[in-house]
């Protein structure tokens, strides 16, 4: 049923474009929905649809799970992650999605069945197919249109893909650290706060689980990583925008386009270069973890990704070093949202599970020692 109104929603959202009539293809469906758009005079494109966040205070807007949940975006963190897309297209030539704007100009735009039909057929259209999902007290959806990039993933990506995947990355950073915007303040932040701030289930929820010595261990990385990123500072040269999802689900290759693209924009925001970098090992990593297979080997893919990246910007001294850091966010942030999904019953089902918990202790251990 949320599937057929999303659907419906999606087609009002359509005709704001000037698209009726195209055919949609659901990718992916939940808090946040996407379609794929065919249209025989325009072309293909993605359609993105979001649900409305929470209302809440300006104080708690700041927290990560009202500026960064899925599908929750606010309208302002929408516009500045587009607006930093739509630069990236504009002044590179890397392979990124092109946001279409709509008649107005605007990046987003908001559709619901309360008062916006854009044609009175197209609404009996709609309430015709959908008869039994159409009531206008359904609440509304962002949505956000963009031109399809077309490519393939990998899954066992080659030393020169990943080559490409460095350039890729080094051709984001070398933009964003030229990116100046009003609204980047909008943008989520990924630094030492995400895993580890205030708000993180760990502190509320973590002693429930683990031991008064387990959780001193968390409290040593805590420690330990806010340094390394304390020693990195936030300088432009080190800290901007960030794609923060470059796993091999989003990067693209061949088609149109001789290096690697990247598609899913959704969770850029404000990072430590050396993030994306780790996103993209830590993606590797499956490939590995029974022994070496036939193949690229771990040693050789660290390598090129990093001569990649090299040949279009230099990497920060003891990068190999400060990895490190950037992995145990990324594992205790997966803690957190285990441990947020754990405390919901009817969210259980999603969680990784406390084997999964349990064993995040002696990850840490091993391979962010101290």
């Amino acid at each position: 049923m949320r599937l057929e109104r999303a659907a419906a929603l999606a087609g009002l959202a359509l005709g704001r474009y000037g698209l009726r009539g195209a055919r949609l293809y659901p990718v992916s469906h939940g808090f946040k929905q996407v379609f794929l758009v065919e249209s025989r005079s325009h072309g293909c494109f993605v359609l993105r649809m979001y649900g409305m966040p929470p209302k809440v205070g300006e104080e708690e807007r700041s927290e990560p799970r009202y500026r960064t949940g899925p599908g929750l975006r606010s309208l302002e963190t929408l516009r500045a992650q587009l607006s930093w897309l739509s630069a990236l297209r504009r002044e590179t030539d890397l392979a990124v999605p092109q946001p279409v704007p709509l008649p107005d100009g605007s990046l987003v735009g908001e559709v619901s069945f309360a008062g916006l039909p854009p044609s009175r057929a197209l609404l009996r259209r709609v309430s015709a197919r959908h008869g039994e999902f159409y009531r206008p007290d359904h609440p509304p959806r962002r949505f956000a249109l963009l031109r399809y990039l077309p490519g393939e993933t990998r899954r066992e990506p080659s030393a020169a893909d990943l080559s490409r995947v460095g350039r890729l990355a080094a051709g984001l950073h070398d933009h964003a650290e030229r990116y100046r915007s009003l609204d980047a303040s909008a943008l989520p932040r990924w630094d030492w706060s995400w895993p580890f701030g205030a708000s993180a289930p760990l502190w509320d929820r973590g002693e429930t689980f683990y031991s008064t010595a387990e959780m001193s261990v968390f409290e040593e990385v805590a420690r330990r990583v806010r340094g390394d990123c304390g020693d990195l500072g936030h300088g432009s040269e080190v800290f901007g925008p960030i794609h923060r999802d470059l796993n091999l689900k989003n990067l693209l290759f061949g088609a149109r386009h001789e290096g690697a693209g990247v598609t899913d924009f959704d969770q850029c925001g404000l990072g430590y270069y050396l993030l994306d970098l780790s996103v993209v090992l830590r993606a590797l990593r499956p490939l590995w973890r029974h022994g070496e297979r036939p193949g690229l080997a771990e040693g050789r893919a660290r390598e090129a990704l990093f001569e990649g990246y090299e040949e279009v910007r230099e990497l920060p001294a003891n990068h190999e070093r400060r990895l490190g850091a950037f992995d145990a966010m990324q594992r205790v942030a997966a803690v957190n949202r285990t441990l947020d999904l754990r405390a919901t019953p009817a969210e259980c089902r999603r969680a990784r599970g406390d084997s999964f918990l349990r064993e995040s202790v002696a990850w840490l251990e091993r391979s962010y020692p101290w």
